[in-house]
């Protein structure tokens, strides 16, 4: 099984601000993936950018350019075809009904929908790093279509206490330590999936 290193480097994107609407496909224009956020668990505005910048960051390096927007309030009708949308939530409404190891689910049925579990990401340190590879991962998801995992890196299903020290920031370079890996599968499954969801 081989693996592509994604290389990491945090931007000076922002999730705040973005309002400005821009056409996503054109004639020249770089296939570009829509991501909306909507922060109904209030977390903190600088671990929003540096995950939002980080997640840009491991998507570039997957050949996936994407454009991070706050969420209108207005409904889903607002959302662009074929973007996603990202709740950072409290919790689960049931925590019975979700796994207790998952930070996160995709809406696999609908697909265009990825909550975050805020009170199970904040348990770790570097919470930024860690949101980031969330939101990757779940984004992934949704991206391919099918609810597969990978034995390592990424799109692991379960990550582990190695697998969160990789995560864990440099805090001077402003990056992982050792940062995951998507599997050449991965890698072409989000090709893919993004060329099929941007031409519905």
């Amino acid at each position: 099984m081989r693996f592509t290193a994604v290389a990491i480097g945090l931007t000076t994107t922002a999730l705040l601000g973005l309002t400005a609407v821009t056409p996503v496909l054109g004639k020249s224009a770089t296939p570009c993936l829509v991501v909306y956020v909507s922060n109904e668990a209030e977390v903190d505005r600088e671990v929003q950018r540096k995950a939002v910048a980080l997640a840009e960051v491991i998507f570039a390096n997957a050949g996936v350019k994407t454009q991070w927007r706050i969420a209108p309030k207005t409904g889903s009708a607002a959302f662009e075809d074929g973007s996603i949308h990202i709740r950072l939530l409290h919790g689960p409404v049931n925590e019975d009904s979700v796994s207790s190891r998952a930070l996160a689910s995709a809406m696999m049925r609908e697909g265009k929908q990825v909550r975050v579990y805020w009170n199970r990401v904040q348990r770790h340190t570097e919470t930024s790093f860690v949101l980031a590879y969330v939101m990757a991962h779940e984004i992934t998801h949704l991206l391919q279509g099918v609810a597969r995992h990978a034995k390592t890196g990424i799109m692991k299903a379960y990550w582990e206490w190695e697998d969160f020290e990789a995560m864990q920031g440099n805090a001077v370079q402003m990056r992982p330590v050792r940062p995951l890996l998507f599997e050449r599968e991965d890698l072409a499954l989000i090709r893919e999936g993004l060329r099929q969801r941007l031409v519905r």
